[in-house]
């Protein structure tokens, strides 16, 4: 029996772009899977959206605008409800909610900068869509707690080259701690008017700031 002959085959499959025929909306979305896997100090997921193309900052975050559009044209959502804070939206500083929206209670964030439907309710120019995670057909929890303390900082690089540098000099206090949980499943599943339609989802997060006192 003779050895056969090593071959490579390369198959390459490609589709193209499907045209969006439902909707004539410019969008961008960053769902919960992106958020989760990128490195983050904070828990709010607002400034996520500063990550979309488009969005400039000038003399802060809340300054923010897209695509050149001014700061009034600005409107934040959350599951459809209006969550500006109207008094700082007429001062310029639009990018600013009125209810936290926190990493692990968000599902998507959704950055719409052109051809808004009616679900935008003539709020604004362009807008930033929040939707909040919901009850699945399995029960599902999570705990978490994310710690800060000085003690895990190192001093930067440059610090250390400095001729004024003290190793006995102590660091800025830094001391954060987040501890939050979530649950959600089905409720009154055992009940066959509500099995396969009714959900829940709960979240609650504190974070207790000790005071230099």
């Amino acid at each position: 029996m003779k050895i056969g002959s090593v071959s490579t085959t390369v198959e390459v499959i490609a589709a193209g772009v499907q045209l969006e025929t439902t909707s004539t909306t410019v969008s961008t979305t960053i769902r919960n899977t992106s958020i989760q896997t990128l490195p983050y100090s904070s828990r709010d997921s607002l400034y996520f959206a500063l990550l979309i193309p488009g969005a400039g900052s000038a003399g802060g975050d809340r300054y923010t605008t897209f695509n050149g559009l001014p700061n009034a044209s600005l409107n934040i959502t959350l599951d459809g409800i209006n969550n500006n804070s109207q008094r700082f939206k007429s001062g310029g500083t639009s990018f600013f909610q009125f209810a936290p929206t926190r990493i692990d209670a968000m599902e998507e964030v959704t950055v719409a900068t052109s051809g808004m439907g009616a679900e935008s309710s003539g709020q604004g120019a362009m807008s930033i869509q929040m939707v909040t995670k919901r009850g699945t057909d399995r029960y599902r929890f999570r705990l978490l707690e994310q710690w800060h303390n000085e003690f895990l900082n190192a001093w930067p690089y440059t610090t250390k080259l400095a001729s004024h540098y003290d190793k006995t000099t102590i660091k800025p206090k830094t001391r954060q701690n987040f501890a939050l949980g979530s649950v959600g499943g089905p409720a009154l599943h055992f009940i066959p008017f509500f099995k396969d339609k009714l959900f829940f989802f709960a979240y609650f997060e504190a974070n207790p700031t000790p005071t230099t006192s």
